[in-house]
């Protein structure tokens, strides 16, 4: 997420990008009308489970996607036999890169390809998106977009619009607190709040709406001065929400520090990880580490979910 954290829940648009370490799903046919899944990287060895059982009794954390992925797509679509599945990730899901969202997507691509199920990428979102709301309750659904068009996108919560923003590239620094934030508590808890002063949190979301209109037409001209002074702006508004910790402040003020244009939290905050649009890249992953932060490497903007041989 680039821009708009929290106020996308409520409607507003945001700016979010594709990572270029990418989940692998694979999936083929089975007789035996069961659901076969490997899914090593979570301690997962193993698990079969009855299709026409899914989404009842207990759920392994690690299985809870994929499984209502594939409840969903055999109520839609009226399928013979089984599916074995086994899916490996490029990235540790403790980054907040969305990593349940792209495997969700990538199940719903591969069971299409899988059962010549003609579904085009708005249709491939919708599906991916029920599951996220089936099992979260909340989620404004801006990674799945991330997974299914890739690039960087204009988004608007629930789907409203999805837009793509054309940049060539993205001088973008990433820094881990180490610590896995709550995504659906926080968002829950904000929502709580937001009931008891409705105008208060009305206008902050108003304020940050602003500020993603104006960085989608700096990330095109490529006004990374005015897109990181942005970014900052942004992260005073998601300070107001209670939102900060002092890992994310302690890592983007080191990368503002750094020299870096600009900082903020990226995602529902109180963990996870930061952003920093910086000149030089490096100098900001060394001051990100000195600051007790993990700096992760990824390259943005990459396309979305694709089949490969």
């Amino acid at each position: 997420m680039l821009f708009g954290e929290h106020a996308v829940v409520y409607k507003k648009p945001c700016i979010v990008t594709s990572v270029d370490q990418r989940m692998f799903v694979t999936l083929k046919k089975i007789e035996s009308p069961n659901l076969v899944l490997h899914a090593k990287d979570l301690g997962l060895d193993e698990y079969i489970k009855p299709i026409d059982k899914l989404c009842t009794g207990v759920v392994p954390k690690s299985a809870e996607y994929i499984e209502h992925t594939i409840s969903l797509l055999t109520k839609r679509f009226t399928i013979q036999g089984g599916i074995e599945i086994e899916t490996h990730a490029e990235f540790s899901e403790k980054y907040g890169f969305g990593s349940s969202s792209a495997s969700t997507v990538c199940t719903v691509k591969g069971f299409s390809e899988l059962f010549s199920i003609e579904l085009n990428k708005r249709e491939i979102f919708e599906l991916a998106y029920a599951v996220v709301l089936d099992i979260k309750g909340v989620g404004s659904g801006y990674d799945i977009a991330a997974a299914v068009y890739g690039g960087t996108l204009y988004y608007v919560g629930g789907g409203g619009k999805i837009l793509p923003i054309n940049i060539p590239k993205l001088p973008l620094a990433i820094g881990y607190t180490g610590i896995k934030a709550d995504t659906p508590l926080i968002v829950k808890e904000l929502e709580q709040k937001m009931k008891k002063v409705p105008k208060y949190y009305e206008d902050i979301f108003d304020k940050i709406e602003n500020i993603v209109e104006q960085a989608r037409i700096s990330l095109e001209k490529g006004d990374w001065e005015k897109v990181g002074k942005l970014m900052n702006e942004n992260e005073e508004l998601l300070a107001s929400l209670d939102v900060e910790c002092p890992e994310l402040i302690a890592l983007t003020s080191a990368a503002r520090n750094s020299g870096a244009w600009g900082a903020k939290l990226s995602g529902a905050g109180r963990g996870d990880c930061m952003i920093a649009l910086s000149k030089d890249v490096t100098a900001t992953e060394k001051a990100i580490t000195a600051a007790r932060g993990v700096a992760v490497r990824v390259g943005t903007n990459v396309p979305g979910v694709m089949q490969e041989e």
